[in-house]
């Protein structure tokens, strides 16, 4: 039997039911656990395959590392969120040797998290969950189906476990649980770019890629310094507007850039709106302004 329900949180997993699937009962010694259970053997790597959505867990491609470490277990787990590398730490401290029931305890929780093991089959699946009091007789439960590989081999172990849950908690895992991805995109971990390397990305460069027909270097270069030479010019008059705020009142200066480049004949032109708002002093009236229309070709 495959009945492993192994109490893991990656982050602090029980601040809030949302996710839990709530149970009647109590997390306590009736909680199904493996008898006979073999802690090393447990020992090793395990791939997330699915789990229950919760908010505090997010991420693709999450693998666990388990290691035997004088009658405990040390645990890393991995994930690969958004093709960033995040890894949280923490320890399975049996509550008896020999027992399948452990303390979870990870840098992210406060305090120590209830953590079992019902079954595994080994080498082939691991039911997981951890489960917490939500009052005197009810109790949260999230479950994980965890394998040695990164996919069970066919649907027959998903059977197998969903199984498993229906019987032990009455909960129809296929209703519940969302499958992770382990594709190899998913796990695809962004480079850490060392100041002055080349940006080497997976993949090929597409020699279909849309781009622009019949392009103009010419007419190309010379927009760009247009554009240069105007902002340049803005940022100057922004600046001497700056140093003259006290002697002249705030101003707006609006910029409107329209460059035609399927009409050679406005090829190069720039159409400026400047709108200047006086100060106090030289208003007309309340609210007045003063807008001043230039066209010019470059």
């Amino acid at each position: 039997m495959c009945k492993l329900y192994l109490v893991l949180v990656t982050l602090c997993l029980f601040g809030s039911s949302v996710g839990e699937t709530i149970l009647d009962g109590q997390c306590d010694e009736d909680f199904p656990l493996q008898a006979d259970f073999d802690i090393e053997q447990f020992a090793g790597v395990w791939y997330e395959i699915s789990r229950t959505p919760n908010q505090h867990q997010s991420g693709e491609c999450v693998s666990y590392q388990f290691v035997y470490n004088n009658g405990a277990l040390e645990v890393s787990v991995n994930t690969v969120d958004a093709n960033f590398a995040q890894t949280i730490n923490g320890t399975l401290e049996p509550v008896s040797t020999g027992s399948a029931r452990f303390n979870l305890n990870l840098s992210s929780a406060t305090e120590a998290i209830f953590y079992a093991i019902v079954d595994v089959l080994h080498p082939l699946c691991a039911l997981t969950a951890i489960c917490r009091n939500v009052s005197p007789t009810q109790k949260g439960v999230i479950f994980w189906k965890l394998g040695r590989d990164s996919a069970y081999e066919n649907d027959n172990i998903h059977i197998y476990l969903d199984t498993i849950i229906m019987r032990e908690f009455g909960v129809n895992a296929s209703e519940t649980m969302i499958d992770v991805d382990q594709s190899e995109q998913a796990c695809y971990e962004l480079p850490v770019i060392e100041e002055g390397n080349p940006v080497i990305l997976p993949g090929q460069c597409d020699s279909n890629i849309a781009v622009v027909n019949n392009f103009n270097l010419d007419q190309y270069k010379a927009r760009n310094f247009a554009t240069v030479n105007l902002v340049t010019k803005v940022s100057q008059w922004r600046k001497t507007g700056m140093r003259g705020r006290r002697r002249m009142g705030r101003g707006a200066l609006k910029l409107r850039i329209a460059l035609f480049a399927g009409n050679t004949e406005r090829q190069g032109f720039v159409r400026c709106i400047v709108q200047v708002r006086a100060s106090r002093r030289d208003q007309a009236g309340p609210g007045t302004s003063s807008p001043v229309r230039l066209q010019n070709r470059l």
